[in-house]
């Protein structure tokens, strides 16, 4: 089992310089998003052993998605990048959300038969998340038409729990139905309305300590990734407890060295951020 965090953009650093302090930090897998675009190259060159996910664009971030028509240039961009970079950057999955065809008012058959053309077009395989506005049944179907429509290309589900939790679901009864296809997990706080991608504890809907124990009597062997933007360094702190939390619970064999070496570098990483933050500025 690996457990991860997502490195996007923070405050206007390059993904390859927020690799490079995760890397430090003993972290083994990232997942990254559409930030890594422009920084492919270096963030290639950076990995060594360290694997990675991939987040296809969403159209409330990025202004699109693998479903929109008139973003066939954006999309095929992506597409190269990812078939390109793939071995360099370890990439074990590209994760994609159900279509939005509401945010354009495209047709919902149209958008999902563009979507699977363009998931179709990459050579990694593919995770399909569960998300609000898409209910079980539904989704449910849409895990059987990617399979039917990607054959082996389609790995399974990544179960992102507050996604769960948001949607009214019973997350528990959920993530026991949706088992035999999850590969990955995404995990963070909430509030009851929000998916605010919080440090476990600061948005205070989540029940993380209950779920991480549901996990671990699972037995899932799948990709635990801390989709969490910490927002400032001051939630840097949390941001790693939050990381040895789940080590806790799902690696207790690592979590005590694991947690001397991380506690004792959280002033460390703090300053090199900031270093890093004030060149930018320059």
């Amino acid at each position: 089992m690996l457990i991860g965090i997502t490195v996007s953009h923070f405050d206007g650093i390059r993904p390859s310089r927020l690799l490079r302090i995760a890397q430090k930090m003993g972290v083994e897998f990232v997942e990254f998003n559409r930030s890594l675009i422009e920084d492919i190259e270096e963030v290639a060159s950076r990995m060594g052993d360290t694997q990675s996910g991939y987040h296809l664009p969403l159209a409330e971030e990025d202004g699109f998605d693998f479903s929109y028509h008139h973003y066939e240039r954006q999309i095929d961009e992506v597409v190269r990048a990812l078939n390109q970079y793939a071995r360099p950057l370890n990439l074990r999955y590209a994760l994609t959300h159900p279509p939005q065809p509401e945010l354009v008012s495209q047709e919902i058959e149209s958008s999902i038969e563009f979507w699977v053309q363009n998931l179709k077009k990459l050579e990694v395989p593919i995770l399909l998340e569960n998300v609000v506005n898409w209910g079980e049944s539904d989704f449910d179907n849409l895990i059987r038409h990617l399979r039917s429509e990607l054959g082996s290309q389609f790995w399974g589900v990544c179960f992102d729990g507050p996604h769960s939790l948001l949607e009214g679901e019973d997350v528990f009864s959920r993530f026991r139905a949706l088992a035999p296809h999850i590969r990955c997990l995404h995990l963070s706080d909430c509030s009851q309305t929000e998916d605010l991608h919080l440090p476990f504890g600061m948005g205070g809907a989540f029940p993380i300590r209950e779920f991480l124990k549901t996990l671990k009597a699972s037995g899932i062997d799948a990709i635990v990734n801390l989709e969490i933007n910490p927002g400032s360094l001051d939630n840097l702190r949390q941001l790693i407890e939050s990381y040895l939390l789940v080590m806790k619970y799902l690696q207790p064999g690592r979590y005590y060295m694991t947690k001397a070496g991380l506690l004792w570098k959280v002033p460390a990483v703090k300053k090199e951020l900031s270093r890093i933050l004030a060149e930018a500025e320059v």
